[in-house]
């Protein structure tokens, strides 16, 4: 499923091979011809890949043969990449006016050296794909040229919600009667009842658990209502907060046993109605640790449970479940009507009944309904129709195996850059149907490992670690996983700083390196062989004190994370040759003393958390002022200016107006700074001087004894002003 990639890597490919920068650097190493030869065979492959990738479903061969010819492509985008971050240097070292490197690398004999060897890998490709090409002869691919379009879905499902509006609810008033009479008249001798919906996914347990608790009638039966998803890690401690949060308690740090206690408190002698949703949890154990907790309410209390399991029906329930089936065909009809045509009949007598078989294979399942329904929003021929019955839902079945075949019509109906993204999602909330969608989609290429899982399989080019390795583990673990991953988060992991070189210098085509909280000491300096680095993660590491300077030497990096790295002092001096950083996130960094001279340079910045105002700027020539903010014409979102007491005679970056700013907060000092290092009048001076962007939407003032009052311009359409 993940062939649908191709399609774009390839054009970025093609796109990359037009562009004027490559062709000049391709002129100057000598590789030009081979360039156009790469770019021509490219262009040929790519005219067929949407028709190979919708034949690959049902063609096993054709399916090798893209999967042949994905690992040729990242090959060459891994070259190319490698070709465009050499030009890149080229220009930063030329900028910088490091001479004797740059005419050491630039000599006409090194030229010639290294356009040799880039011209000899850009040949061994090329030839590798003409064979790819020329295989493809033997399968009958059509010309595409142009993309189908039609509206992207994606649903949340991570953490429901407990409320929903009864007119979106469709076929499902008899099951909502049935069990809100049983929590009502039920005669059961049990204090806290049990009771399971159990269903497929899709089928709308969560809706009809919805529907039950914002019934009128439950509203005013129990003393209290709580709704918790639980989802698929059952971490007591975690549902415990969760059922805290529901009744409205704020939490502090507590440990389980006070947390525990608490809910007891609030829940003992009350009759309280609980839902918890989407449980997947099918050992015993764990559950009679949540149960114990759970039964100190009042007699007619009753815990709704809903699952796809009937292993977690039996392990919970104190009654025999409720077995949630589809919905019958003419509320399925009123479903699908109420999205196609907005609640009317459809105008072609004739659409009517291709619309009735083609509910008929979504099998009364709501969401697969939904979905079908949201594409044929968009389809308005008979003949559309009846191609959408008889092409795309011939082979679906009329069961949970059938569903995931069904919304994944939703995704081909994709345009390619869409379909891309789709597979790429690190974290989004969605149903579980969907994220199992992502899941097929993404096919082989994305893991998530975990713990009992000793390789990976080699295909695998985005992979996380769900589980934390000791130092023990770490270096064995790394060593099997295969050398082409592109992305790799190893959150919340703990081992020494030679692990990190170890990761850093084996994955050398690293574009996504996530290490947060991963008690680290340093950044080391073998990070800058991650040439292709565009996103690194180094936050709640508290012991880095300060970041090595060769990490300036990842001119493709875009996004640094360093938050929350609380000792961290200062940020590389070099900062500037980051040419292409469009997000540098720094909040909570309480120990930055500055921001390095040349942040201003950074003119594709977007993202800038805090700019740290150095108590004494001559204290070293890398100390950047205000001014620096000058430029970043692109800076959008929240900004954070701390210390602005120590701006010397309160002046401020006059061209802060010229900003995208929607929240600007301004704090005197640093915490832990006495107020006397303050200059009252600097301050005062400062705000006075503040010309705030037009647009801003919110202002607040900290640890100040000038107030928001005294700030020159507020701009009309503000919104929140705070001190």
């Amino acid at each position: 499923m993940a062939e649908e990639v191709l399609f774009n890597i390839a054009g970025d490919i093609i796109k990359k091979l037009g562009s004027g920068v490559l062709q000049q650097i391709g002129l100057w190493w000598g590789v030009n011809d081979e360039l156009e030869k790469l770019k021509s065979t490219l262009t040929t492959i790519q005219a067929v890949l949407l028709d190979a990738e919708e034949k690959s479903a049902l063609n096993n061969q054709v399916k090798l043969w893209l999967g042949k010819l994905k690992e040729v492509v990242y090959d060459a985008d891994d070259l190319l990449d490698d070709f465009s971050t050499e030009a890149l240097r080229r220009q930063v070292m030329g900028g910088n006016k490091v001479s004797k490197e740059v005419c050491l690398f630039f000599s006409p004999s090194n030229r010639i050296v290294y356009g040799y060897k880039v011209g000899h890998k850009i040949k061994a490709i090329r030839e590798r794909l003409d064979a790819i090409a020329k295989d493809r002869q033997d399968y009958p691919l059509d010309l595409l040229e142009r993309f189908r379009e039609a509206p992207l879905l994606s649903r949340g499902r991570d953490q429901t919600i407990s409320y929903v509006g009864e007119e979106e609810v469709i076929g499902r008033e008899d099951d909502r009667k049935a069990i809100v009479d049983l929590l009502l008249h039920s005669t059961t001798e049990d204090n806290v009842s049990v009771f399971p919906i159990v269903g497929m996914g899709g089928l709308g347990k969560t809706t009809l658990a919805q529907y039950v608790y914002n019934d009128e009638k439950v509203k005013t039966h129990f003393d209290l209502k709580l709704w918790v998803c639980v989802s698929d890690v059952f971490d007591l401690k975690v549902i415990v907060e969760k059922t805290l949060k529901s009744i409205g308690k704020e939490l502090g740090n507590f440990e389980l046993d006070q947390l525990q206690a608490r809910l007891r408190n609030e829940i003992s002698g009350k009759k309280y109605c609980l839902v918890l949703d989407d449980v997947w949890n099918e050992d015993l154990k764990k559950w009679l640790d949540l149960k114990v907790i759970l039964m100190c309410g009042a007699r007619g209390s009753w815990i709704l449970v809903t699952t796809r399991s009937e292993m977690v029906a039996k392990i919970t329930g104190t009654l025999p479940h409720y077995p949630l089936e589809g919905l019958a065909l003419d509320k399925s009809w009123s479903l699908f009507k109420k999205i196609v045509f907005k609640g009317e009949e459809p105008k072609s007598p004739n659409v009517k009944p291709i619309g009735e078989q083609i509910i008929k294979k979504c099998g009364g399942v709501p969401l697969a309904i939904k979905t079908i329904a949201s594409i044929l929003y968009f389809k308005e021929t008979e003949g559309e129709w009846l191609r959408f019955l008889q092409d795309d839902l011939s082979n679906i079945a009329q069961n949970e195996n059938g569903i995931l075949p069904t919304l994944k019509l939703s995704y081909d109906h994709l345009s390619p850059h869409l379909k891309d993204g789709f597979g790429h999602i690190q974290s989004c909330t969605m149903h579980d149907l969907m994220h199992d969608l992502a899941t097929l989609v993404a096919g082989k290429e994305i893991s998530i490992m975990n713990s009992k899982e000793k390789s990976v399989d080699e295909r695998v080019r985005h992979l996380k670690l769900d589980f934390r390795l000791d130092s023990s583990d770490i270096i064995p673990v790394v060593l099997s996983i295969p050398k082409k991953l592109r992305s790799f988060i190893l959150p919340h992991q703990e081992f020494y700083d030679h692990d990190a070189i170890r990761i850093f210098s084996n994955f050398k085509q690293l574009r996504v390196c996530g290490m947060q909280d991963c008690r680290m000491t340093e950044v080391s300096s073998s990070i800058e062989s991650l040439k292709h680095l565009r996103y690194l993660d180094v936050s709640k590491n508290s012991e880095i004190k300060a970041l090595s300077n060769s990490i300036t030497n990842l001119q493709n990096l875009q996004v640094l994370n360093v938050s929350g790295c609380q000792y961290l002092k200062e940020l590389p001096e070099d900062i500037k040759n980051l040419s292409n950083l469009r997000h540098l996130y720094c909040h909570n960094c309480y120990s930055l003393t500055h921001m390095p001279r040349g942040l201003g340079q950074l003119t594709s910045l977007q993202t800038l958390t805090w700019f740290v105002v150095a108590k004494d700027s001559s204290i070293s020539k890398n100390v950047g002022g205000l001014d620096e903010l000058n430029s970043l014409y692109n800076l959008n979102g929240s900004l954070q200016i701390r210390n602005l007491g120590f701006v010397k005679n309160g002046k401020v970056n006059p061209n802060l107006e010229k900003l995208l700013l929607q929240s600007l907060v301004l704090v005197s000092s640093r915490y832990g700074d006495a107020r006397g290092d303050v200059n009252g009048d600097s301050e005062e001076m400062a705000l006075q001087n503040l010309r705030p962007n037009s647009n801003l939407k919110e202002l607040k003032v900290y640890r100040m004894e000038a107030g928001v009052s005294q700030v020159g311009f507020l701009p009309s359409q503000i919104l929140s002003i705070s001190c």
